[in-house]
C-alpha cells in the first residue's frame, strides 16, 4: 500500500510538472539607474517546462511608462524564450516598482507576475516646487534653495520664466551645487500662477530641467 501510494505521488508530481507550463529565471529584476539614463531595461527570461505548447495571451502593465516586449507569443515544450521590458523614467525618481502581468492559456499557471523595480537617483533636491504670494501682498522676491546631487555632472545654468508678470533668476552659493532661485512678481493684484524651467547642462544631448511654479492667490 505504501509503495502504491509513493507511485501514485511520483505520477502527480510528473504530471503536474507537465502542465507547470512557463518557468522563469527570474520574477524579480532590480537595476540601479545613472543619473544619465532617461529609461531601464530588463529581460524576464523564461522556459515552457510543460508537455504542450503554451501561448502568451496578454501582457499587461500598471503604467504605460512601462513597455513590454516579445519576440514571439508560443512555445514548444522545452522551448526558451524572453520578454524584455523598458520603463522610461519622466520625471520619475527614488525606488520605483512596475509589474507585468502575463497571461497564457495554460490550465495550471495561466498568470504570472514580474516585477521591474529601478532606483532612479535624484539628481535636484528642491525644499519645495512652488513659491506663493497672497493677492495684494507686497510684491517682494520670494526664494527657493534648489541643490545638485551631483555638481561634478551637473550645472545650472539659467532659469525662464513662462508668463512675463513673473520675473526669475539664478544665484549661485558658496558651495558646489548650491543655488538659490529668485522669483519676483510684477504685481499681486490679481490671481495668476506662472511656470519656471530652470535649465541645466547634463547629459550634454538632452539637458535635464527642474519645472518651478508661482502663485498668486
Amino acid at each position: 500500500m505504501a509503495r502504491f501510494a509513493a507511485l501514485a505521488l511520483l505520477l502527480f508530481v510528473v504530471v503536474v510538472h507537465g502542465e507547470a507550463g512557463l518557468r522563469w529565471e527570474q520574477t524579480t529584476i532590480s537595476v540601479a539607474a545613472d543619473p544619465a539614463d532617461e529609461e531601464a531595461k530588463a529581460v524576464f527570461r523564461f522556459t515552457n517546462d510543460g508537455e504542450s505548447d503554451v501561448t502568451i495571451t496578454r501582457v499587461d502593465t500598471t503604467c504605460g511608462c512601462t513597455v513590454p516586449q516579445l519576440a514571439k507569443r508560443s512555445y514548444a515544450p522545452g522551448e526558451s524564450g524572453s520578454l524584455e521590458v523598458t520603463f522610461s523614467f519622466n520625471s520619475m525618481v527614488g525606488k520605483q516598482a512596475k509589474n507585468i502581468n502575463v497571461a497564457t492559456d495554460s490550465a495550471e499557471v495561466p498568470w504570472h507576475v514580474l516585477t521591474f523595480e529601478v532606483d532612479i537617483p535624484k539628481l535636484f533636491e528642491l525644499q519645495r516646487h512652488f513659491l506663493v504670494w497672497r493677492k495684494g501682498e507686497e510684491p517682494v522676491a520670494k526664494t527657493l534653495d534648489l541643490i545638485v546631487t551631483r555638481p561634478d555632472l551637473a550645472r545650472i545654468v539659467g532659469v525662464e520664466s513662462k508668463n512675463d508678470r513673473f520675473t526669475a533668476r539664478i544665484e549661485s552659493r558658496d558651495e558646489p551645487g548650491r543655488y538659490l532661485v529668485v522669483v519676483t512678481p510684477a504685481s499681486t493684484n490679481e490671481v495668476v500662477q506662472a511656470s519656471f524651467v530652470v535649465n541645466t547642462d547634463f547629459p550634454a544631448q538632452r539637458p535635464k530641467v527642474v519645472t518651478l511654479y508661482a502663485l498668486v492667490r
